[in-house]
């Protein structure tokens, strides 16, 4: 392989294990819900499928790039990319290497948990003097993604290339496997704050149980609101209900200060309780089931999706 084109791959390898690592020793952390700045590095193999005195043709190396995420929230799951990709193409003494500067989307439309499926396409400029392919570059295909940590994403992706050379157009099919972490985005995740018991007088209109059994008073716990937080992020949370689908209890118990369930404000207290009846939770869990698709904006609406 080409010494410099070596040098390329080795570097990029490093530099996602380095990254990689780092990731790993920083412990818990959150989504912060601000854009991600995030670096990917892959190795890269395949051949050329046409014209007919190339088909088969090894295609060998190393992609190195920057990912921008504008926000992780449902229907809006999408990057911008650039890339730095070195290949040596064919094999000696006829072989040669290509150097492409791309830029690209990544659209994912499916997510299972940490499971993603997306589509990856963009163009690249082909700078090498003794380039194989020269000058211009177009690629499309599919990829997967699996969060292994918050902090560590392993990619694969297949991807048809069409690039135009002196003569005729070129084309060919390669793979890529690797790893993507994030620079930006992220904090280290601060201690959930410990829930405050406050206790809450009994209605006046509540008949007295008969006999000398004394009340239980019914306990509730606050909530503080940071910066990133949604009621579907802090229903997840462990200390309140574990469960993302029982949001609108938290809207319910907190209506008179929510104008709109998707507008939070940091330092908001929410206050929740844990002892609604069955017919709550499965009335809660029903109604965010049914909520439609979420979209960004910026004041109440008029109409909620959920009526309390």
């Amino acid at each position: 392989m080409n010494k410099k084109l070596e040098t390329w791959v080795l570097g990029g390898l490093m530099l996602g294990i380095g990254l990689a690592g780092t990731a790993w020793a920083q412990g818990d952390t959150e989504d912060t819900g601000r854009p991600q700045l995030w670096v990917n590095g892959a190795l890269v193999a395949g051949a050329k499928t046409a014209p007919q005195d190339v088909q088969g043709d090894s295609t060998v190396g190393g992609h190195l790039g920057l990912e921008w995420w504008p926000k992780d929230i449902p229907g809006q799951n999408w990057a911008l990319t650039a890339a730095f990709e070195g290949l040596q193409v064919g094999t000696k003494p006829s072989s040669g290497t290509d150097q492409f500067w791309e830029l690209g989307l990544n659209f994912v439309p499916f997510q299972w948990s940490q499971l993603s499926l997306g589509a990856v396409g963009g163009i690249g400029y082909n700078n090498s003097p003794n380039a194989v392919d020269a000058h211009y570059l177009a690629y499309v295909g599919p990829e997967l993604r699996y969060q292994v940590l918050p902090l560590l994403a392993l990619t694969a992706s297949v991807r048809y290339d069409a690039t135009t050379p002196v003569k005729d157009m070129r084309s060919g099919l390669l793979g890529e496997i690797g790893v993507a972490v994030p620079l930006s985005g992220w904090r280290q995740k601060t201690p959930e704050p410990t829930p405050v018991a406050t206790l809450v007088p009994a209605s006046a209109k509540t008949p007295e149980p008969a006999g000398d059994t004394k009340k239980v008073p019914q306990i509730q716990a606050v909530y503080k609101v940071r910066g990133g937080d949604t009621l579907w992020t802090v229903s997840a949370k462990k200390n309140v209900y574990a469960s993302p689908f029982k949001w609108p209890l938290l809207f319910k118990q907190n209506r008179e200060k929510l104008p709109d369930p998707d507008l939070l404000a940091v330092g908001m207290k929410l206050s929740y309780k844990k002892d609604w009846s069955p017919e709550d939770i499965k009335k809660a869990i029903r109604a965010a089931e049914k909520t439609p698709k979420y979209k960004k904006h910026k004041h109440a609406r008029k109409v909620l999706p959920i009526q309390y």
